[in-house]
């Protein structure tokens, strides 16, 4: 068909993207013309690049089998030829799927990006990508959603600073800027505590007075720079060493806005919610610097892994494998670890136990393998 047609038009446009979008048109309708769809039989459809031809013939005698078997299950004969064949094509199939997973593997080369592609397919470890479609709709155009979405991130500082400034009646130009030297002559920063800061004498109630004041100047400071505190992603926790000595259930904390020189506790101040553990920075910290929540939550992440390193060792070599290991589970076992590993080791044991689950895994090693051979294995 496209032999029959007649592109000698192509020449006579001036315009190259004009030629070019004729040229392309041709193409493809002279493909959709050529172009027959066959429906291939489920018996006949390969889905995995590692399955051949003849593999399928024997998945589907196998299979075949099994409903003889099912109808006959007193066939003592039937039984062990199903039972030997099943064996047979599952064990062609593994070695098959191994033999094309490390031949994927040798052909990302020196390719990192690629290498890491194929290690997550491998260990069916890749998320599935999914597109925004509400984001998307919001226009008839895709090409104008996408105008408009990056048109509002654009402009969300100059709209934020524009509430500001209307909130605070700054409506000149001399005021739309403030000088930090006059207002602030010092910013704030939060510096180690000391020593001489901790007192075992004082009460709850003077550390409430204490942090309430502190509390107070930041939020002065806050206010004067135009920035103000989000009550609702703020808490506090009362750090304490046992449950006997943690302060009552009716400690509040309040941030004062009212005139009074010496603020009241039955003030009708906002208060900041209290909480016994924060998650900051990927770190769940408790008040009692126990952190048996954030080592909990790495034992599972860890436990997870076992099932990703028996599929992968079969396919990569030992220094493959410890890569791998570096980076999806000692990252996560080292992350921090100077904030939560100086707690008691009955905390700890647990993690332990699945870090050594890891390494057993990868090594081929039996459940009960001496623990000291299995550490020196692994340097």
């Amino acid at each position: 068909h496209l032999q029959n047609t007649d592109l000698n038009v192509i020449f006579d446009i001036s315009d190259p993207n004009l030629a070019a979008e004729t040229l392309t048109y041709a193409i493809i309708n002279s493909i959709k013309i050529n172009t027959i769809i066959l429906l291939v039989p489920r018996s006949r459809r390969i889905l995995k690049p590692w399955i051949t031809i003849g593999l399928l013939r024997c998945i589907r005698n196998r299979d075949q089998m099994h409903l003889k078997l099912k109808k006959t299950p007193h066939n003592e004969i039937l039984k062990i030829t199903y039972t030997r064949y099943r064996n047979y094509c599952n064990s062609t199939l593994r070695n098959l799927k191994i033999a094309y997973e490390k031949s994927e593997l040798e052909k990302a080369g020196n390719n990192s990006k690629l290498m890491w592609q194929k290690i997550k397919y491998i260990t069916n470890t890749t998320k599935k990508k999914t597109s925004p479609i509400e984001l998307l709709s919001i226009e008839s155009d895709p090409s104008q959603a996408v105008d408009r979405i990056n048109e509002d991130f654009a402009s969300i500082g100059k709209n934020l600073t524009l509430e500001i400034m209307n909130s605070h009646n700054l409506d000149s130009e001399k005021q739309k800027y403030t000088n930090l030297s006059t207002i602030t002559p010092n910013s704030i920063v939060l510096l180690e505590t000391t020593e001489n800061e901790i007192d075992p004498d004082r009460t709850w109630v003077e550390a409430c007075s204490l942090a309430e004041h502190g509390v107070d100047v930041v939020s002065k400071w806050l206010n004067c720079n135009l920035l103000t505190l989000n009550l609702d992603k703020t808490k506090f926790m009362a750090f304490t060493i046992t449950n006997s000595t943690k302060p009552p259930n009716d400690f509040k904390l309040k941030v004062h806005n009212c005139d009074q020189a010496l603020p009241s506790p039955h003030c009708n101040c906002l208060e900041i919610k209290r909480t016994d553990e924060l998650r900051y920075l990927g770190v769940i910290v408790d008040d009692l610097c126990k952190c048996n929540s954030h080592i909990e939550l790495i034992f599972t992440r860890v436990r997870k892994l076992s099932w990703v390193f028996k599929k992968f060792r079969h396919v990569a070599n030992y220094d493959l494998i410890l890569i791998v290991y570096k980076a999806v589970c000692l990252s996560v076992i080292q992350y921090c670890i100077s904030v939560w590993g100086g707690t008691h080791k009955t905390y700890l044991l647990p993690l332990e136990r699945a870090q050594r689950r890891i390494l057993k895994v990868m090594l081929f090693k039996p459940f009960r393998y001496p623990i000291s051979q299995l550490y020196n294995e692994c340097k």
